[in-house]
């Protein structure tokens, strides 16, 4: 019994040590599997950690990534990837043809209970019947589900088991069948991988892994196995009796420790490799930098998923070729030596070098490579890890530029930067310093900005400056006056704004600094010119109308007054016209000088325009300021001027108001003041008038507000076209000539009375609106001749012309213009001025009468007789007529002496081919006279009053351009005896000289100048 029983035993010692070792190699098979899942799912959970971060779904990318796991995954034979809710995209079969499915489609089939109890980034495995997209699949395939980012997507895979598990799953041992598996998931998934036979016996062995979210059963059944020997070996074993048993018992017992003992080493072992590979899995392929182990020649062996997403490459893309081929050539030299200093012992070596992307881009990138090593210590290969520092390259690029370009503005520019520390020491200044301060940067380091740039602490500027600072307040263009390294005086703006660091801490200021002292001068300059007189300094009319604005304004304010002077030299322009201009200018000087010294520092004195003055006498009532000008007046009267030997003296008529006055502003004032002025002149010049405006009814102030009054229609008349032009005949004495009528001026009130003239005439030139009136009259007079020419009345109009037009370019230019618009002709026209008036620029007036008769017009020099140098300007100007002036017509019948006179001037001008007009004819017994001295037109009231109606003056006076003198006369007497047609007589209409066109009859004394100053035109109505 005892060696039967021993026999036995033996058998099935060794029949139990046989299927131990198959146990043991099954636990192994089921730890490769569970290795390679593991494998499996890092490789599927980095491709889902790219797909959840890479933003928006692009074809592109989702077949790049596709490809790549098909082909580093052996186990995986398809690849779909979805991204996006309801989004249509198209997975690539790597071995098929491209399929289109949406997200919605997949969720269905997947189930949702399966989706929501799966975290993101794990694997799920699901039989094919579960995901109904194709039918026709082996029952060794399974499809694997991974879903990411919440659900947002999935990567799906087709995962075949036999690729899987690999050859020799199936053969455990040696001699032993192949056996029978049966594979069963847990959660009421089961798969049957084989079909069991009805002869395996039933010695069966189960293992559970644990894969893609489900439990794996793995059954093995093997067949009947047979073991060598026979029984004859029980009577052996019962020979040896108990040492045998002794010995089975030690062998079992230690087979099985020895069982146990690998077992749990090889499923730790299992687990710790599984570990590692996820983790290196993980760490590699979601690294951001590009991670690649290379041959110690630099063949590629395996590179990270991080070559992909930067250059654009799959490990078949760089598989077999050299990390040389994808580096810059300038590069690759130093790409060598860092790989040679590794393969030569470095432990490390640090290269950058540029590497070209998929897209042909050069990447710039910083690697890192050091050595791998065998268990010996051999070096086997070189593992590089790259950063991409292409976007860090550009920027230092470009930083590199911006500070080369900073330095470059900086050298070159005028201005000069600067920056200061907290402490407002100078921790920058750019070499600009030099040619504004004479300082060097290298002088301004270490200084404050206060004690660089200011000379003393009690600076306004500094003051500002420093408050402004200890505020941390920025500051622009703060202009201040300082000293260079030499001394010189220089004007600086400043400007500056605070500096703070990443804690809001004040760090210093940073600004700019410019030298604006030739600027600064030239803004005093241009500031004292468009401001003062040039010639006596004193402030300009411009200036001195701010002022008086702001001195009313002020008077308003506090209730205080004072007075407006205007004062004009008497008889100025005879010291010009005898001595020159220069002495004309020592004189105005003079009299400036006198101003200034007889007033207070707060009054304001200004020369306004030639010979004219003004002052603001402030806080004075009207007594005190007579006394003050009484006072200058007889200065004024004992000053002598001295020039080449002459001692020249003037006086002056001032005109003084009273300031502030209701309804008046400064030009209103100064007017009024003006008008007194002449009120002073009136009555005898060197004296002061005072207006006392609306609070006396005296007979001047009436005077002044009427001639604003007619001031305020000339300029409605003006714009609105509403003046009227009144002719006045001058008759020729003889035979072939043609009656010439001089075209007036005349104004109308509100009741429709004209006005005098030289009411608005006078006031327009001293309002400088006597130009604008000039043009006006000039064009309308050849507007109408125009017209008349056309009816078949050729008429001649002979135009006044003031002295401020006389010699103007701008007229002759608009003369010319009207002449072309209205198609008038010229040789029609003849332009009078006044001695006077031709006597202020000899030159001007010649070239002026010049080009009048270049356009065919005529010229004629208006009261003749009356000045110093009549005869003169016959000589010198191409005078077509002469007009005597009236003051030598007038008692032309009782006085020898102007009889004597106006005869000299008539065969004068016979001898020089000049034609002579007499004017102010008012009796017969003149018109006798005047035909006995062959003078050869005459015009006064005893011929024509001048009227509106032209047509009926031609009609009188142009009998078909053929009627003798004596009928012409005889029609003149008839025609003064009739009523004056159109023509109202102008109330009070004194006859006085005014500024542009002649109108009311003259009483100046015979053979006398004029007493007004002098203004280039007149008003007559005679």
């Amino acid at each position: 019994m005892l060696s039967v029983w021993g026999g036995v035993l033996v058998q099935q010692q060794a029949r139990a040590g046989r299927l131990n070792q198959l146990i043991i190699s099954s636990e192994k098979k089921a730890a490769d599997v569970s290795v390679k899942w593991s494998l499996l799912n890092g490789a599927l959970q980095s491709y889902s950690l790219m797909m959840a971060d890479g933003g928006a779904p692009n074809v592109d990318r989702l077949s790049q990534i596709a490809a790549s796991m098909t082909n580093d995954n052996p186990a995986i034979e398809h690849t779909w990837i979805f991204k996006g809710n309801a989004r249509q995209l198209r997975p690539i079969l790597v071995h098929g043809e491209a399929e289109i499915f949406d997200a919605a489609q997949i969720a269905k089939h997947i189930g949702t209970s399966v989706a929501s109890r799966t975290p993101d980034n794990k694997l799920v495995v699901l039989p094919f019947t579960k995901l109904n997209v194709d039918k026709n699949l082996p029952e060794h395939f399974v499809w694997g589900v991974m879903p990411f980012a919440k659900h947002n997507g999935w990567v799906v895979v087709l995962i075949d088991l036999h690729e899987l598990m690999g050859e020799g799953f199936m053969k455990l041992a040696e001699g032993a069948a192949a056996p029978d598996v049966t594979i069963e998931m847990s959660n009421g998934l089961e798969q049957h991988v084989f079909t069991k036979p009805a002869n395996y016996e039933e010695y069966d062995h189960k293992n559970t892994v644990t894969i893609g979210g489900v439990e794996w059963h793995f059954n093995w059944s093997f067949r009947n196995i047979s073991f060598a020997g026979s029984y004859g070996w029980g009577l052996f074993v019962s020979m040896i009796g108990l040492m045998v048993t002794l010995v089975l018992v030690w062998t079992l017992w230690s087979q099985f420790s020895v069982a146990r003992r690998v077992r749990s080493e090889v499923i730790t072992r299992t687990k710790e490799l599984e570990q590692a590979s996820r983790r290196f899995r993980l760490i590699t392929d979601n690294a951001y930098d590009l991670i690649a182990i290379t041959t110690l020649t630099g063949d590629f062996e395996y590179i990270n998923s991080a070559y992909n997403r930067v250059l654009g490459f799959s490990k078949q893309n760089v598989s077999g070729r050299n990390v040389s081929d994808f580096v810059h050539a300038d590069d690759t030299v130093y790409l060598r030596q860092a790989i040679e200093a590794v393969v030569n012992g470095r432990p490390v070596s640090e290269v950058s070098f540029r590497m070209q992307s998929k897209k042909n881009e050069w990447v710039y990138l910083e690697a890192v490579a050091k050595g791998i090593f065998d268990n010996s210590w051999n070096l086997t290969g070189i593992v590089m890890h790259c950063r991409d520092v292409t976007a860090r390259k550009k920027y230092a690029d470009e930083l590199a530029r911006s500070e080369k370009r900073f330095k470059d503005f900086a050298d070159s520019s005028a201005d000069w930067l600067w920056e200061v520390n907290k402490n407002f020491v100078f921790s920058y200044v750019s070499p600009g310093v030099k040619s504004t301060l004479g300082y060097t940067p290298e002088d301004m380091m270490g200084r404050t900005m206060f004690d660089a740039l200011f000379a003393s602490g009690d600076d306004a500027a500094r003051e500002l400056l420093e408050g402004l600072a200890k505020r941390h307040k920025p500051y622009r263009e703060l202009e201040f006056w300082t000293r260079t390294k030499m001394g010189e005086r220089v004007c600086l703006r400043l400007s500056g704004i605070p500096v703070f660091d990443d804690e809001g801490n004040f760090d210093g200021y940073r600004g700019a600094a410019t030298n604006i002292t030739s600027s600064k001068v030239d803004r005093e300059n241009m500031l004292r010119l468009a401001t003062t007189d040039h010639l006596t300094g004193l402030l300009n009319r411009n200036r001195f109308m701010e002022e008086l604005e702001h001195t009313i304004a002020l008077a308003r304010r506090h209730n205080t007054q004072g007075v407006v002077l205007f004062i004009d030299l008497d008889r100025f322009k005879a010291v010009n016209d005898t001595h020159g201009h220069e002495a004309g200018d020592e004189v105005i000087r003079s009299i400036a000088n006198i101003l200034k010294k007889s007033v207070r520092s707060t009054d304001v004195v200004s020369r306004l325009a030639g010979d004219e003055f003004a002052v603001i006498m402030h806080n004075v009532d009207t007594k005190q300021a007579q006394e003050k000008v009484n006072e200058i007046i007889d200065r004024v009267n004992k000053m002598r001027v001295e020039y080449k030997g002459a001692k020249l003296q003037v006086t002056m008529s001032v005109g003084m108001i009273g300031y502030p006055q209701s309804g008046k502003d400064a030009s209103q004032l100064l007017t009024s003041a003006d008008l007194a002025m002449y009120r002073a002149k009136d009555m005898g010049r060197n004296r002061l008038y005072i207006d006392e405006g609306l609070l006396t009814s005296s007979k001047t102030s009436a005077t002044v507000r009427e001639q604003l009054e007619w001031i305020d229609r000339l300029r409605t008349a003006l714009d609105e076209d509403k003046f009227e032009m009144h002719y006045q005949p001058i008759v020729p004495c003889g035979k072939d000539k043609h009656t010439i009528y001089e075209a007036l001026i005349r104004l109308r009130d509100e009741d429709g009375n004209l006005g005098a003239p030289a009411l608005f005439i006078d006031a327009a030139e001293h309002f400088g609106m006597i130009r604008d009136l000039d043009r006006a009259v000039v064009e309308r007079c050849i507007k109408k001749q125009a017209e008349l020419e056309k009816s078949g009345k050729p008429v001649v109009f002979s135009i006044n012309l003031s002295g401020m037009s006389f010699g103007d370019d701008e007229l002759l230019q608009s003369m010319k213009k009207y002449f072309k618009k209205y198609k008038a002709d010229p040789t029609k026209f003849i332009f009078e001025v006044t001695e006077t008036a031709a006597m202020r620029d000899i030159d001007e007036a010649r070239e002026f009468v010049s080009e009048l008769k270049k356009m065919g017009s005529k010229f004629a020099l208006d009261d003749f007789g009356v000045g110093f140098s009549s005869f003169f300007y016959i000589k010198h100007l191409e005078v077509d007529y002469i007009k005597i002036d009236g003051s030598y017509i007038k008692n032309l019948d009782s006085s020898a002496e102007d009889r004597l006179f106006v005869k000299s001037l008539v065969d004068l001008a016979s001898g020089l081919e000049i034609e002579t007009v007499a004017e102010f004819v008012e009796n017969q017994a003149i018109l006798d006279e005047l035909e006995r001295m062959n003078v050869t037109y005459v015009q006064g009231y005893h011929l024509s009053r001048p009227e509106e109606d032209i047509d009926g003056l031609f009609t009188t006076f142009d009998n078909q351009q053929a009627t003798a003198v004596a009928t012409q006369i005889a029609a003149a007497k008839n025609a003064a005896s009739q009523p004056v047609k159109k023509v109202a007589t102008a109330k009070k209409a004194a006859p006085k000289k005014a500024a542009t066109i002649k109108t009311a009859p003259k009483k100046a004394a015979p053979k006398k100048p004029a007493t007004k100053k002098a203004t280039g035109s007149k008003a007559k109505n005679s």
